[in-house]
């Protein structure tokens, strides 16, 4: 059991790191550049070529991989995001776990005691129409996206905020970290 354990876990390191590596070398490859955006129409020269060496873009793209790899597992350094003002891509993240996982329970909550009436529904009228009703809606679930459920739960239902948990105009401060939490 230890042996399989440790050789699933291998593999799930060997996949985030294959998958990485993809995603890092792809939007190195793809046409364009980021820098131009970030400067506008009229970009200075030598603020281009100043950025491409802060960011290490001069390098071979197998060495930026390396040394991104390196940060990644010696630091934690996630890097410097361009679209944000050179913000620490770490804490971009942290500062968005609690909504996620705010949004985790909450789907897990609803989720859960759904999936469980409809497998006993399911199971009780075995090959019967509330069976196949079953099976069919949650076919349906799964291969929906979940950008398009939530464009319809927004826009459709009204049930999700379009302008993400707070108003624009709520000035709230935060105990916790997790909304639900904060506003009881």
């Amino acid at each position: 059991m230890r042996r399989y354990l440790v050789r699933r876990v291998l593999q799930a390191l060997a996949t985030i790191v294959v998958a990485v590596a993809l995603v890092f070398i792809t939007m190195r490859i793809l046409p364009g550049n980021p820098l131009l955006a970030r400067f506008g129409q009229h970009p200075d020269a030598a603020q281009i070529e100043a950025l491409r060496r802060e960011y290490g873009w001069d390098r071979p793209i197998l060495v930026q991989l390396g040394q991104f790899f390196w940060q990644l597992f010696t630091t934690g350094d996630l890097g410097r995001s361009l679209a944000r003002s050179h913000a620490d891509v770490g804490r971009e993240v942290w500062l968005r776990t609690a909504a996620t996982i705010e949004l985790a329970a909450a789907a897990l909550l609803l989720a859960v005691p759904l999936g469980i009436a409809a497998g006993a529904v399911a199971a009780t009228c075995r090959n019967r129409w509330p069976d196949r009703l079953v099976t069919a809606g949650s076919l349906v679930g799964v291969s929906v996206p979940m950008f398009f459920l939530a464009i319809v739960l927004r826009e459709v239902l009204l049930f999700l905020p379009a302008s993400g948990q707070l108003a624009a105009d709520v000035d709230f401060e935060p105990l916790t970290g997790l909304m639900v939490l904060d506003t009881l």
